[in-house]
């Protein structure tokens, strides 16, 4: 799942769970540029396809934006004489990157989690399956302390669902949004109102009742870097819902968040308001939401007939994956490397979150193979219930919260190479000085980019404890050509990325766990 921080005006919001976090609203000046990165909950993508906030720093050579400017992170900050980490481990990370070089092991892995598990959402059958599947894999790797701990997750169940214009009967493609209500069962009609903006959406509050609102937002890239715009998007999808059906709307649609013409629907969770009706909300294609607003713009009457049996089905019983390199010397000092397992119902969950998996189930393995035991030690988590809910982050927190963690590093941005390194958590010029060191190590790579921004969903509840978070962050160019949707299969991850994956993820949590120091936090 890809979500990053919002601003509201002295707080800040999750794009994922839209939840309020109390850091200071950023300080603008001409003369120095410096936001406030917040200590969010719940992600999983790009820190430079952002226009959000980010944290001040002092480091040198590290470029700050406001919240006006996209995100473009700028090269890796070079020290003056980069003597230390890359004289320490230049060696050790060419090993690394010869082994993971060597096998396709995360390719492997990844076609055994798509093509013979398939989507893993929470409470499903492929999801327990998953679970029981990489257990086995960590355990037959010979990693230590490899175990399921049990989390209670939601369960939400699609059912059939159908839309449909009246007039011409003409069936359009939709995929109700994940925890949305179902229909009754002879479905919902209503006539069609198109509106780009909730302000839209309010100056029609005379004429809402009884309408299927269609949010037709369109993911944009920005202009500078080429990267899609998420938040825009995503508040429509997550408090559209709530919104029109406070209005009395009968039901929601929202345009796909993608910039793919051809891609099919893309799902995603909502939030419901605590008070007010909650009505069904569901996406459409990029090509339907053309058709339906086409026909609005011309005055065509446009009757729509929804039907969805969506359901909550209360509680089950899940778990995260736990597995561990112990440490040589400080055995109780944790680098934490983590991805979530759990994926949409569509799909193979390949890059969201499939690709993050197996690059860190496989990361560990290479340094396990080649023997290299850290002074510190790595555990791998793999999360339960990202998607809708974070049931495994907030678990993992309540038991492990008070043990020693140095750092949490977390991988959920699909399946393209990295190229950056962000530092959540502070800030501090040390920390970002100590990344510009190891992406030093890693520009042969691809890492050519440091940044003080968002690490990761999964990890927020150890960063808002004071742990240091670092995310490893992939291209985004085409994330969302595949996010939440069918088009996101096992066939549309490279396996040469996949090998940069583990490249990258083995030696960045080695150095972590075993430099001197520990990111200057």
């Amino acid at each position: 799942m890809l979500s990053l921080p919002l601003r509201n005006g002295v707080t800040e919001k999750c794009w994922g769970c839209n939840r309020n976090f109390c850091l200071p609203a950023a300080k603008r000046s001409l003369s120095a540029r410096r936001t406030s990165l917040h200590a969010v909950k719940q992600v999983g993508v790009v820190a430079a396809f952002v226009a959000a906030s980010l944290c001040a720093c002092s480091a040198p050579r590290t470029r700050h934006f406001t919240s006006e400017e996209a995100v473009v992170a700028r090269p890796a900050p070079q020290p003056a004489a980069p003597k230390t980490l890359a004289a320490a481990y230049d060696k050790i990370v060419s090993r690394i990157v010869a082994e993971a070089n060597e096998l396709d092991r995360a390719h492997d892995l990844l076609r055994h989690l798509c093509l013979e598990i398939g989507p893993r959402l929470s409470g499903s059958v492929g999801l327990e399956r998953a679970l029981s599947w990489s257990k086995a894999e960590l355990q037959a790797a010979g990693h230590e302390r490899v175990r399921i701990e049990k989390v209670l997750v939601p369960k939400w169940v699609r059912g059939e669902e159908s839309l449909s214009i009246v007039e011409t009967g003409v069936d359009l493609e939709l995929l109700g949004l994940g925890g949305s209500v179902g229909t009754k069962p002879q479905g919902v009609v209503g006539e069609l109102l198109v509106v780009d903006t909730f302000d839209e959406l309010a100056a029609h509050a005379d004429s809402v009742k009884g309408r299927i609102v269609l949010f037709n937002h369109r993911l944009k890239l920005d202009a500078q870097s080429g990267f899609p715009e998420y938040p825009a998007a995503l508040s429509f999808r997550l408090g559209g819902a709530s919104a029109a059906g406070k209005l009395g709307a009968a039901a929601v649609l929202v345009r796909s968040i993608t910039t793919d013409v051809e891609s099919p629907p893309h799902t995603g969770r909502l939030d419901y308001a605590p008070e007010g009706a909650r009505i069904p909300a569901a996406a459409v294609s990029y090509k339907d939401a053309d058709l339906l607003e086409a026909r609005f713009k011309e005055g065509t009457p446009t009757t729509l007939r929804l039907q969805m049996q969506a359901r909550s089905e209360g509680e089950v019983e899940s778990g995260n994956v736990l597995a561990e390199l112990r440490g040589s010397e400080l055995p109780e000092e944790i680098v934490l490397i983590s991805a979530h397992i759990d994926s949409w119902d569509i799909g193979h969950g390949a890059h969201d979150n499939g690709a993050g998996v197996v690059s860190v189930m496989a990361a560990l393995g290479v340094l396990r193979r080649l023997e290299l035991r850290p002074r510190r030690t790595i555990r791998l988590v793999l999360w339960t219930n990202e998607e809708n809910g974070l049931r495994g982050a907030a678990a993992y927190a309540k038991s492990h919260g008070s043990e020693q963690h140095v750092a949490a590093v977390e991988s959920d941005s699909g399946g393209a190479p990295i190229f950056a390194l962000s530092l959540q958590a502070g800030p501090k010029a040390a920390g970002l000085e100590t990344l510009g060191q190891l992406s030093a190590l890693l520009a042969q790579q691809g890492v050519t980019h440091v940044m003080p921004f968002f690490a990761g969903e999964d990890i927020q509840p150890l960063i808002n404890r004071g742990v240091p978070g670092v995310g490893l962050w992939r291209q985004p160019t085409h994330y969302f050509d595949f996010h939440h949707s069918a088009a996101d299969v096992f066939a549309s991850v490279d396996a040469s990325s996949l090998r940069q994956n583990v490249a990258v993820t083995a030696s960045t949590i080695f150095v972590l766990a075993d430099m001197p120091g520990t990111l200057g936090l």
